[in-house]
C-alpha cells in the first residue's frame, strides 16, 4: 500500500455529498486575516505560560525570550494570538476564533523552514499550558469536561485554535519532521504528545495536520497515546508509530495512537444518562495516514483496554463520547493491539439518534491483534479479546470500499471486522481474509473468524471476498464456535449479499466454516459463490454446515448461486432452518415454545450445489416453514453416511399436519454418493434421536429428476418415512421408485429409466448444470409450475412441445453440442478424454475403455453422448 499516494481515488458519490456538509469546517482554508508562524528549530526547551511567559525548559521558573521558534512557542503563538520568543522568535497568532465564541474557520498556519527535517525529541513531562482556553464544559458549566483537568497534565502539546500545522517531507513524500515522545529511551514517560481543545461544547475550532510524524509516545489513564483531539481533525500524510494509551485505577488504555471524540456536558448533580448532548460532533478526514505498532494496554486497570490504534468515538457508560462524521481515504493500520480491537474503534452514537456517517476507501486494515482472553476472574474480560481488526458501530451510514482486513487475530471472537448496531451499511470490494480467532479458555464460545454483522438494519455487499479465515475452539469447549468465515444476524431490513466469494475458510470444532445467516428478517444471496470452506470435529460437539447455515429468516433467498468443494466433519454441507435450529440428534426433539413461525420462506433457485463431501447430509432442510428449491442442480456430491443429495427433515411436535412444505421444481439431483444404500437424491423424514418420526409436512416434486448415485448402482435414491406426504408429478426416477414406487407411472412420472445426464460442466449461464443427452427420456416430458421464463443458466425454459424435467432446459430442435470435455474440468486431457478415443478407435469395448483414465462416468454414458452428438459410431 502507498501511504503517501498524491490523489486517494474516491467512491460513494451519494455518502461523499452527504459528508460534505459535516466536513466543510475541515477546510481551513488560509486568508489575509490569518498568520503563517514558521519553526525554524528542532528544539523543545519553552514552556509557555497562559499570560504568554516563556520559561526556559530547565528551570521552568526563569522567564527567557529566545530568538528562535520551535513548534511548541509557535502552537502557543497561535493560541494566545501573541509573538513569543524575541527577534527571529515565533511571529504573533491572528486566528479570528474566540476562545468560547464561534469559529470563523480561519485559522493561523504554522509552517516549517524549507530545509529543516528530523525530529522533535518532545519533553512530554513539560505539560504546555492550554492557554487561553480553560478546558471548561461550554455552555455556562464550570466543570471540567473529563478527561481534561485543568490545568492540562496529560499532553506536552495543547492547541486551543483552529489551526493547520504543515510540515515538510522527504523525497518519497514521507514526512520528514517527527515528534518523538521518548518511549524508546524511557518505557516510564507518561504523556501525550498533543491535545486538541478549546474548552467548549458548543464550538468547533478545527486542527489540520500534513506531513508529521507522532511516534514513541505512551500516556497512563487516558485515550490516544500520541494524538486526542475533542475538535474536527483533517490529517493528510501523517504517520503515528509505537504510541501507547496504557490503564490505570482511574482509566483504562484506549486508543493507543490517536483518539478523536467529545463527551457530554455534565456535572455531579446531572448524571450521565440526563446529561446534555454535546453540541459539537468532530468530523475525521484522513488520507494518506498510517498508523502502526500501537497498544492500548490494561495496566493496573480492572478493566479492559481497547482500539489498540485509534478510537473515533467512545461507548463510555459513564461520559459517553460522540463523533461526527468520518472519512479515511488511503489508511493503513497495522500491527496494533488491544485486549479488545486490535486496529480501530469508530462508534458514532452511545446513545441518542444515529447521526453519523462513515466512508472508508483504499485501505487496508491488517496484522492487528486483540489479545485478551476470558479467564472469568477479573473485571470485563468476558468481552475480551473480541474484533482482531476494527469495529464499527451505532452510525446511520457506512460505506466500505476497496478496503481489506487481513492477518488479524483475536483471543475469543471476531478476527477481522465488526460492523453492528447500525442503520445502513453498504460494503464494495471488500476482501476479509486470512483473520484467525483461537481463545485459550474452553470456557468461552469463540465465533467469527472473518466478518460479523449485526443488528444493521439494511446491508447492501457487492464482490465481497471472505476467505482463508480460521476459527479455532478448543476440543473441551462447552459449545462450539459459530462460523469461520462470516456472520449475519439480527438485520431488520434488506440484507442484500451479490457477486461475492466465500471460499477455504475453517471452522476447527466450530459450527460452520462458510457463512452464518441467523435471525434477519429477508435475506437476498445472489452470484454467490461459497466454495472449498471446512469445519473439523475435535471434540463432543458435531460442526453443523461447511457452507452455509441459515436458521430463523423471515426470508431466505439463494439466488444463481454455487456451492462447492466444501467438507464437512459434521451434519451437513448446506444446513437451511426456516424457523429454528433443531440440532439435537442425541436426544428426542423437545417441542418449541413459543410456537416456531410457519410462514418463513427459504428458495434455492437456479444454482448448483456439488462436488461437496460430509458426514452426513449435504443439502438438509428443516424445522417448520415454505421451502423452494427450483432450477437448481444438486450433483457429484458424496457423504460418509446417507443422504447425499437433498434431505427434507421435518420432524417439530406442535407444528401442525403442514408445518414443513418443500417443493422441489425443474431440478435435478443425482450422481450423489451415499452410504447406507439410502436416499442418495432424496430424504423426507423426522429424526427424533434415534429413529425418523411423524413427518408433520408435505413435500411436492415436479418435473425434476432424481437420479443414481452412478449408472447401473442398486442403492436407493429416495426414501420417506411417510410416502403419504411425498406427491411425484411429472419426475424421473432413474431407479424403482424406492418408498414412493406407487407413484411410478402415475402423473406422468418415469422410472427404471436413464436420464441420460451429460457430466456436470458449465454449459453457459453462472453455475454447472447436467445438460440432457439425445434422446434423454426427460426431453419435453416435464412441466413448468412456476412458469418460470428460464432454467438453471438462463436458457428459454420451455422450448419444444414441453419443458424438459431437471433444471436444463434442451434446445428445440438442434442437437445437443459436441462435447469431448469428459470430465467436466474444462480440459482436453490426452491422458483422459486423448486416451479414451484411442481405445474406441481401436475397437476396445465396455469398461476397458476408460480404465486407468481417472473419468467417473460410464463408457456407455460417454459413448452415447459422443456417438450422438459428435457425428461418430462407436460399438459397445
Amino acid at each position: 500500500m502507498n501511504a503517501f499516494a498524491n490523489t486517494p481515488r474516491r467512491s460513494g458519490q451519494h455518502t461523499r455529498r452527504t459528508l460534505v456538509a459535516g466536513l466543510a469546517a475541515l477546510c481551513l482554508a488560509v486568508t489575509a486575516n490569518a498568520a503563517n508562524i514558521v519553526v525554524n528549530s528542532l528544539l523543545d526547551d519553552v514552556y509557555v505560560s497562559a499570560s504568554g511567559a516563556t520559561f526556559s525548559d530547565v528551570a521552568l521558573l526563569t522567564p527567557s525570550s529566545p530568538a528562535y521558534c520551535t513548534l511548541r512557542m509557535a502552537i502557543a503563538a497561535a493560541n494566545l494570538d501573541l509573538a513569543v520568543g524575541s527577534a527571529g522568535g515565533c511571529t504573533a497568532g491572528n486566528s479570528s476564533t474566540v476562545p468560547g465564541g464561534i469559529t470563523s474557520g480561519i485559522p493561523d498556519t504554522i509552517t516549517f523552514a524549507a530545509a529543516l527535517a528530523g525530529t522533535i525529541n518532545v519533553n512530554v513531562a513539560s505539560k504546555m499550558s492550554e492557554a487561553p482556553a480553560t478546558l471548561l464544559a461550554g455552555m455556562g458549566s464550570t466543570t471540567p469536561i473529563p478527561g481534561d483537568p485543568t490545568p492540562n497534565v496529560t499532553s506536552a502539546l495543547v492547541v486551543s485554535r483552529a489551526l493547520e500545522i504543515i510540515g515538510n517531507v522527504d523525497g518519497a513524500g514521507a514526512p520528514s519532521i517527527a515528534l518523538d515522545g521518548g518511549l524508546l529511551a524511557n518505557a516510564a514517560v507518561d504523556g501525550r504528545l498533543l491535545l486538541v481543545a478549546d474548552g467548549s461544547s458548543v464550538t468547533d475550532t478545527p486542527i489540520s495536520i500534513t506531513h508529521l510524524k507522532f511516534q514513541n509516545a505512551r500516556l497512563v489513564a487516558s485515550t490516544g497515546g500520541c494524538m486526542f483531539s475533542r475538535k474536527s481533525v483533517r490529517l493528510t500524510n501523517v504517520i503515528f508509530d509505537n504510541c501507547v494509551s496504557e490503564g490505570s485505577a482511574n482509566g483504562n488504555g484506549y486508543g493507543g495512537a490517536l483518539g478523536v471524540f467529545t463527551s457530554r456536558s455534565w456535572t455531579a448533580a446531572l448524571p450521565a444518562v440526563g446529561s446534555i448532548e454535546p453540541m459539537v460532533r468532530p468530523n475525521v478526514t484522513l488520507i494518506n495516514v498510517i498508523v502502526r505498532n500501537s497498544r492500548a494496554l490494561r495496566g493496573a486497570s480492572a478493566n479492559n483496554s481497547n482500539a489498540g490504534g485509534m478510537a473515533l468515538g467512545s461507548s463510555n457508560a459513564t461520559t459517553p463520547g460522540y463523533v461526527g462524521n468520518v472519512y479515511l481515504s488511503n489508511v493503513l493500520v497495522e500491527n496494533c493491539q488491544a485486549d479488545s480491537v486490535g486496529g480501530f474503534i469508530l462508534r458514532g452514537s452511545p446513545v441518542g439518534p444515529l447521526l453519523t456517517t462513515v466512508e472508508i476507501v483504499d485501505s487496508t486494515i491488517r496484522n492487528n491483534t486483540a489479545t485478551g482472553t476470558y479467564d472469568g476472574t477479573v473485571g470485563n474480560t468476558v468481552n475480551s479479546g473480541i474484533t482482531g481488526g476494527f469495529s464499527i458501530r451505532a452510525v446511520k451510514h457506512a460505506e466500505i470500499s476497496r478496503t481489506s482486513i487481513t492477518g488479524n487475530l483475536a483471543g475469543q471472537s471476531i478476527g477481522g471486522l465488526e460492523l453492528r448496531d447500525s442503520d445502513t451499511l453498504t460494503l464494495t470490494d471488500l476482501t476479509v481474509g486470512s483473520n484467525v480467532v483461537t481463545p485459550n479458555n474452553p470456557l468461552r464460545r469463540a465465533s467469527e473468524g472473518g466478518l460479523t454483522i449485526n443488528n444493521v438494519k439494511t446491508v447492501r455487499g457487492f464482490r465481497l471476498t471472505v476467505e482463508n479465515n480460521l476459527l479455532n475452539t478448543h476440543a473441551t469447549a462447552t459449545s462450539p464456535g459459530f462460523a469461520g468465515g462470516a456472520y449475519i444476524t439480527n438485520g431488520t431490513g434488506t440484507t442484500e449479499i451479490r457477486d461475492s466469494v466465500f471460499r477455504n475458510n475453517v471452522g476447527n470444532n466450530s459450527s460452520i466454516a462458510g457463512l452464518y445467516v441467523l435471525s434477519n428478517a429477508n435475506v437476498v444471496l445472489e452470484r454467490v459463490k461459497i466454495t472449498g470452506n471446512s469445519t473439523t470435529k475435535a471434540g463432543t460437539f458435531n460442526p453443523s454446515a461447511a457452507a452455509i447455515q441459515a436458521s430463523r429468516n423471515g426470508v431466505f433467498k439463494l439466488l444463481a448461486s454455487e456451492i462447492s468443494g466444501n467438507s464437512s466433519a459434521g451434519f451437513s454441507t448446506v444446513n437451511l432452518n426456516a424457523s429454528f435450529n433443531d440440532n439435537n440428534f442425541a436426544a428426542t426433539p423437545v417441542a418449541v415454545s413459543p410456537l416456531p413461525p410457519l410462514t418463513n420462506t427459504v428458495e434455492v433457485i437456479d444454482s448448483a450445489i456439488h462436488s461437496n463431501v460430509g458426514a452426513d447430509a449435504t443439502v438438509y432442510l428443516q424445522t417448520p416453514g415454505i421451502y423452494t428449491v427450483r432450477n437448481t442442480t444438486i450433483a457429484n456430491n458424496s457423504s460418509a453416511n446417507s443422504r447425499a443429495g437433498l434431505n427434507a427433515q421435518g420432524f417439530n411436535p406442535f407444528s401442525g399436519a403442514t408445518g414443513f412444505q418443500l417443493r422441489v421444481e425443474n431440478s435435478t439431483i443425482a450422481r450423489n454418493v451415499g452410504a447406507n444404500n439410502c436416499c442418495q437424491a432424496l430424504h423426507v423424514g423426522a429424526w427424533t434421536g434415534f429413529a425418523d418420526g411423524a413427518f408433520n409436512g408435505t413435500v411436492t416434486v415436479e418435473s425434476s429428476i432424481l437420479g443414481l448415485e452412478a449408472l447401473g448402482s442398486t442403492d436407493g435414491i429416495v426414501h420417506a418415512n411417510d410416502p403419504s406426504k411425498v406427491t411425484l408429478i411429472k419426475t424421473l426416477v432413474e431407479n424403482g421408485g424406492d418408498s414412493v414406487s406407487a407413484q411410478c407411472g402415475l402423473n406422468g412420472n418415469v422410472c427404471n429409466v436413464n436420464p441420460q445426464l451429460d457430466t456436470l460442466a458449465y454449459n453457459g449461464g453462472l453455475t454447472r448444470t447436467m445438460r440432457l443427452l439425445a434422446g434423454s427420456p426427460a426431453i419435453n416430458a416435464g412441466s413448468n409450475p412456476a412458469s418460470a421464463a428460464f432454467d438453471q443458466r438462463g436458457a428459454t425454459r420451455v422450448q419444444g412441445a414441453a419443458a424438459d424435467m431437471g433444471a436444463y432446459e434442451t434446445a428445440a430442435g438442434s442437437a445437443v453440442a459436441c462435447n469431448l470435455d469428459m470430465d467436466g474440468d474444462s480440459i482436453l486431457s490426452p491422458t483422459k478424454e486423448g486416451l479414451v478415443l484411442v481405445r474406441a478407435m481401436l475397437g476396445f469395448i465396455g469398461p476397458a475403455i476408460t480404465a486407468g483414465t481417472g473419468l467417473t462416468a460410464s463408457w456407455a454414458t460417454l459413448r452415447a453422448n459422443l456417438n450422438a452428438n459428435c457425428g461418430t459410431s462407436f460399438g459397445p
